[in-house]
């Protein structure tokens, strides 16, 4: 029998699969540093990535079981002792200086697979670098993500017209399917996907965080979409 999707553990299959990924392994300094967090609190950094150039960025936050992988978590300037930003709790990310460059990849469970099931993939790449004294950001969502071809978003529209009752770890994942449908293009998938909790019962609050990732996630697919 197929075993059904446990959202409520997915972040730690997410983060087991995680380890993995040694290919990325980034041995960051130590050195006098400290990260600028909320109400201009500050404190001592977990990593710091220092660049050719002698500048260096720290990262403060909670490290997920490697030395690379970070979860809430704040990105500082040493020299200018500036905050540059926050990733929140929902964002597991690996960082790593490669070739001068801070490379910043946020890992999400998509349901791209051969099966239409969860699987990890790199979504969205942050990558900052130095021009002379000055930083630079560059921001994109992974241009390699599989989409679904024709054939495979109309078996999910089928799957969700046939579907009933309340939501539950079956029908998240029927979800994160119908976000796979709308960005390889489906506008019926998009209108099925904002009347997903009419249809279904909500029975979990943490089925309705999951829907509202799963919608802010396609938000930034259009925005970059149309920025390209």
């Amino acid at each position: 029998m197929k075993t059904k999707p446990d959202f409520k553990n997915m972040k730690k299959i997410l983060l087991g699969i995680f380890l993995l990924f040694g290919v990325f392994y980034t041995k960051a300094q130590t050195k006098d540093c400290e990260c600028i967090i909320h109400d201009s609190k500050k404190a001592k950094p977990d990593s710091i990535y220092t660049f050719s150039n002698g500048k260096s960025l720290a990262i403060c936050g909670y490290r997920e079981g490697n030395p690379n992988v970070f979860s809430e978590f704040y990105l500082n300037r040493c020299d200018l002792d500036s905050s540059i930003g926050f990733w929140d709790a929902l964002r597991d990310c690996k960082v790593t200086l490669e070739d001068d460059t801070l490379i910043i990849r946020e890992f999400k469970l998509i349901a791209n697979s051969t099966n239409q099931d969860l699987i990890v993939n790199v979504w969205i790449v942050e990558k900052f670098y130095f021009e002379g004294n000055k930083l630079k950001m560059k921001t994109l969502i992974n241009p390699d993500i599989k989409l679904y071809t024709k054939t495979e978003t109309n078996k999910i529209l089928e799957r969700y017209e046939l579907a009933k009752g309340e939501l539950n770890e079956d029908k998240m994942l029927l979800a994160n399917q119908l976000f796979v449908a709308m960005i390889s293009g489906s506008n019926d998938a998009f209108k099925y996907f904002k009347n997903f909790e009419k249809k279904f019962s909500l029975a979990d609050g943490y089925f309705k965080e999951e829907l509202d990732d799963l919608e802010n996630m396609y938000l930034l697919w259009l925005k970059y979409k149309l920025s390209k």
